[in-house]
């Protein structure tokens, strides 16, 4: 009898549970279930968007690679510009968009375009550019602003950005600027960091930042003293 009772109070307790505990679990199954699908169709949007991305690309890139000697058509760079633009508005959160961008400035400088390069490069860095391909455009961008002798937005751009692995270049063009403007002190200072900064074994370059760097150097100081810090620069990173 103790265990007819029991089993009856099991079952009315469980009658009990499922009228207040039922329709959400039910619910929860659901959503889970919901949000497992919902997953599985947002990959494969994704897979797909990004295949057909790539696709596009591939078109560009087969264009410039078929071009006699590499000189592009009036029609072939109609199809680059139109299929970058294609990529731009229907796949724009893509790597594929970006590169296309990054292809119309370049064909846009080559044409003496350089208020389209501008934006093409600017709509790179506003639509979520990879963080390895961002200082590139930065610098490029940077220097076409220098080019329409906006100096200071060239500046504001190279200081507002992370300069990543372009440490040396970004101050080289930082110095270049400081120079025009004649402000030779920090123009020295800058000099005087892209060589820190400098990583090539490139001996042509390395001369060039030292011929930039005695342009503006003053009286009071050593260039050897330069050349000493990075080789001391040098052997700490080594030590590291």
């Amino acid at each position: 009898m103790v265990s007819e009772r029991t089993e009856e109070e099991q079952i009315e307790a469980f009658k009990n549970w499922w009228v207040e505990n039922g329709l959400k679990t039910i619910l929860g199954i659901f959503l889970i279930f919901g949000g497992y699908v919902g997953w599985q169709s947002y990959e494969s949007k994704v897979a797909s968007e990004s295949q057909a991305a790539s696709d596009i690309w591939q078109t560009i890139i087969t264009t410039i690679n078929e071009a006699p000697d590499g000189n592009l058509s009036q029609d072939n760079i109609v199809s680059i510009h139109k299929n970058g633009d294609k990529l731009k508005n229907e796949y724009g959160s893509t790597s594929y968009a970006h590169f296309a961008a990054a292809m119309k400035a370049k064909l846009a400088v080559e044409a003496n375009n350089i208020e389209l390069a501008v934006q093409e490069l600017t709509w790179v860095l506003d639509n979520g550019a990879d963080n390895a391909f961002v200082p590139i455009i930065t610098l490029r961008l940077a220097k076409l602003e220098a080019s329409r002798k906006n100096y200071d937005e060239a500046l504001k751009i190279l200081e507002n950005a992370d300069p990543g692995a372009l440490k040396s270049s970004f101050e080289e063009t930082k110095g270049d600027l400081y120079m025009v403007l004649e402000r030779t002190d920090e123009a020295y200072t800058a000099y005087n960091s892209a060589i820190l900064f400098n990583k090539s074994s490139d001996q042509l370059l390395n001369n060039v930042l030292q011929l930039k760097l005695s342009q503006v150097n003053p009286a009071n100081i050593d260039l050897t003293d330069v050349s000493d810090e990075k080789q001391s620069e040098s052997n700490n990173q080594i030590d590291e």
